[in-house]
Order: structure tokens, then C-alpha cells, then sequence
């Protein structure tokens, strides 16, 4: 992701979690080879991107861990959380890329590719509700399944990579050279 140009860059498969850093790794080194900063890594730090995660901060490459089921930032006026989660607060954003401040979507800054079919399948798949408390709630991976919807792994990694979880001030030098990975 460079701005709000986002593409699918290489999909790499399941396997053993050191070629799966090795890929993430070697990726990040060409990256800077032409002498460009090295990019902001964003992984799902849950189960096997846990062990991602410690990997990559252990050889040097800047990464953000990223919880989906971590309290969320954003509050309510009542001081509640606006999100059930940070899943749900990372998704909520990602739509509010893609509507603008208009929120129609003419106005939007998220530039996804329009060939990556699997990718808006995903995101126009999921569905969302508000609950008792006045959050929004996100889908979860289970709810999905049982409808017969595979899960959102495109979309998580979209959803992942345009995390903020730095403070807005230094976020733009960060999203010019930002990378992302969803670890399922």
C-alpha cells in the first residue's frame, strides 16, 4: 500500500511461519534497496502471526502487531468504545475510506484494484449491526462460515493496512510506505 493505492503485491501461501517471514522479509529489503525507508509492517498478531510478529521485530523490520479482538480507540459521548473491537474499528475505517467525507464514495481516497474479484467479493460480503450498547459490530469469521462465506483474508489485510495505531501527526510519512500481512 502506497497512499490509498492499494494492490495485492504477492499472495503467499500457507507453509511454515520462516518462509512466510522469509517472503515478508525479502520483500521488505527490495523495497529498500532503490533507498526508500524501510516499510511499516502490519500483521495479525493473533495465533501464528504472533510468531511473525516477534520475528520480524527480532531481525529489525518496524512492524505494528495488530489484535482484532483488542479494545477499540474510537469513543462514543457516552465514553463507551464506538467498536465491539479493533476488527470491527479497523473495517469501520476502511469503509469510510472508500464513502469520503461525503459519503458517497465520489469523494473516497482508497484506490483498490478492480480486477481483484476475490477482494470485493469479501468486502461486499460482510455484514455488520449495531449492538445494545450503541457499538458496531463486524462479523465475525463463524457468523461468515455458517452463511457460506469464506473468510475475509483480503479484506483483513486491506482492513490491517490502513490501521492507525500511531498518532495522526507522524501517520503520514508512515502510510507512503506501509506494508501489510494477514496471518490467518
Amino acid at each position: 500500500r502506497q497512499g490509498g493505492h492499494c494492490r495485492v503485491v504477492e499472495d503467499i501461501p500457507y507453509g511454515p511461519i520462516t518462509e512466510f517471514v522469509g517472503a515478508i522479509a525479502k520483500r521488505s529489503l527490495e523495497h529498500c534497496a532503490s533507498g526508500a525507508t524501510p516499510p511499516l509492517i502490519c500483521i495479525d498478531d493473533v495465533g501464528v502471526g504472533g510468531g511473525v510478529t516477534d520475528i520480524l521485530r527480532e531481525q529489525g523490520f518496524p512492524t505494528v502487531a495488530i489484535v482484532g479482538g483488542a479494545a477499540a480507540t474510537q469513543l462514543l459521548p457516552n465514553g463507551k468504545p464506538r467498536f465491539v473491537n479493533k476488527r470491527a474499528e479497523l473495517w469501520w475505517n476502511m469503509r469510510e475510506a472508500f464513502a469520503g467525507p461525503s459519503g458517497t464514495g465520489e469523494d473516497g481516497w482508497l484506490d483498490i484494484d478492480p480486477d481483484d474479484d476475490d477482494l470485493m467479493a469479501q468486502l461486499s460480503n460482510i455484514k455488520y449491526r449495531i449492538n445494545s450498547h450503541g457499538q458496531i459490530v463486524i462479523e465475525g469469521k463463524d457468523e461468515m462460515k455458517a452463511r457460506g462465506v469464506s473468510s475475509p483474508d483480503r479484506g483483513d489485510a486491506l482492513a490491517f493496512a490502513l490501521a492507525r495505531d500511531r498518532p495522526d501527526e507522524t501517520l503520514q510519512p508512515i502510510l507512503e510506505r506501509m506494508v501489510t500481512s494477514d496471518v490467518m
